[in-house]
């Protein structure tokens, strides 16, 4: 069949009629409002977070997709370590056990019962990324600046500046080294490449000035060397992909009139060229959430608006064609995955109806 360039996609086609495999159906259904969603390596198990006790501190869930049985993992932690809240559940490389953010500090779970255990210790940890083939944690820390952060010297007024710089943990031996100098940002965000390696969103200095409020996209290997890419920092960074992995798309947030308006940017990581993922979105809607499917020849997406609520549909590069897959409308959906097979999504959402955000899932054809 012959290719459609997609810069054309939105005078060829109209979204089709509905394709089911299955309705959505929601595996909780209790007011807490759960968040944060992970699979298990194995697919076997999910974790989330939710407030089931009602004492206005999430815990963390698990939930065992053979039996349904859901435990909580952290209750006998009167209240989230350090200060805050339990904080991004994700399941070690051997699922044993859940990682979590306990206020600033790395804590794990195990998922036999046994007490959560505080991993790091004033690391003033931000945000992390469980990185299974390297038996390894990635996470964002803030520190003060050092000479090593800059490439033209110590600029003047740079000492006792606090920037965040991101970290390994080894989870075998427990220690904590420096994973790049080049990673700075006062909001790190660290993901999951289709290639393996990573991509951030970050603040950057590449003149040695000590400016580092040019926020923007990077890449980085595995050594911890970066390259940066010709993206402007998104609205939302929840990077998926296409073209087997090689084209990378985020969503923005622009202003066309009086409204904002969120369409899908891309950077081409072999051509290294930016460009625009057009959809035939109905009129009056917009893109909600989106999702890769393993492969990275298709993407799930949401369409819709707050007055029409939000429904699922499958983009195929491929054909060009976008397909509605399920009638249920959502209020909101987010956060998941789907699964290594391809076989499932599951993510979080909220119905018209609804009082609190369920976890769902959903057969995909």
């Amino acid at each position: 069949m012959k290719r459609i360039s997609l810069a054309v996609l939105p005078t060829l086609l109209m979204v089709s009629l509905t394709v089911h495999a299955a309705e959505p159906r929601a595996l909780t259904g209790t007011a807490a409002g759960e968040d944060f969603l992970s699979i298990s390596h194995d697919g076997a198990m999910l974790t989330w977070l939710a407030d089931r006790e009602g004492t206005y501190d999430d815990d963390v869930w698990l939930f065992e997709l053979a039996t349904g049985k859901a435990v909580n993992l952290t209750a006998s932690l009167p209240e989230a370590p350090g200060s805050g809240r339990d904080f991004m559940p994700q399941f070690s490389p051997d699922n044993k056990a859940v990682f979590f953010l306990g206020g600033t500090e790395l804590w794990w779970a195990p998922v036999d019962g046994r007490a959560p255990e505080q991993l790091t210790q004033d690391q003033d940890v931000q945000g992390f990324l469980v990185v299974p083939e390297k038996n390894v944690v990635l996470f964002s820390s803030q520190r003060p600046l050092d000479r090593r952060d800059f490439k033209k010297g110590w600029p003047k007024g740079a000492a006792g500046i606090i920037m965040t710089k991101l970290y390994s943990f080894d989870i075998k031996t427990r220690k904590v080294t420096l994973f790049t100098h080049d990673i700075v940002s006062d909001e790190p965000r660290v993901r999951r490449m289709a290639d393996g390696r990573f991509v951030i969103l970050s603040g950057y200095d590449d003149q040695g000035s000590g400016d580092y409020s040019d926020r923007a996209i990077g890449v980085i290997d595995a050594k911890g060397n970066r390259e940066r890419i010709g993206l402007a920092a998104p609205f939302s960074f929840e990077p998926v992909y296409l073209q087997g992995g090689n084209l990378l798309i985020v969503k923005d947030q622009v202003l066309e009139g009086e409204n904002f308006v969120y369409p899908l940017v891309t950077w081409d990581l072999k051509g290294k060229k930016a460009g625009k993922l057009s959809l035939p979105v109905p009129p009056g809607q917009e893109v909600g959430a989106t999702w890769s499917v393993p492969g990275y020849k298709s993407l799930l997406l949401t369409f819709g608006s707050e007055a029409t609520g939000y429904g699922l549909v499958r983009y195929d590069e491929q054909t060009g064609a976008v397909t509605r897959l399920a009638d249920k409308r959502f209020k909101e959906a987010w956060g998941g995955a789907v699964t290594a097979d391809g076989k499932r999504l599951y993510f979080l959402g909220t119905l018209p109806e609804g009082k609190g955000a369920d976890v769902f899932v959903v057969d995909l054809p």
